[in-house]
């Protein structure tokens, strides 16, 4: 069981390092980039001025 305890510890230090990473290297996101992005959600239907997420909205009109 120490040994299995010792495995779950080095995987969530690995996983605690490469999530760090990720998020040190992550591309600042430009004003361009978030505008194209709200423009796919919208065509999606997704109603970006609401606060009511999308897949509520879907269910509701369906269920």
């Amino acid at each position: 069981m120490n040994q299995e305890a010792a495995l779950i510890e080095i995987m969530r230090d690995a996983d605690r390092t490469r999530l760090a990473r990720m998020v040190r290297e992550q591309p600042p996101v430009t004003r361009e980039a978030w505008d194209k992005q709200v423009k796919v959600f919208e065509a999606a239907g997704r109603d970006t001025a609401s606060s009511l997420p999308f897949w509520k909205r879907w269910w509701k009109t369906r269920g």
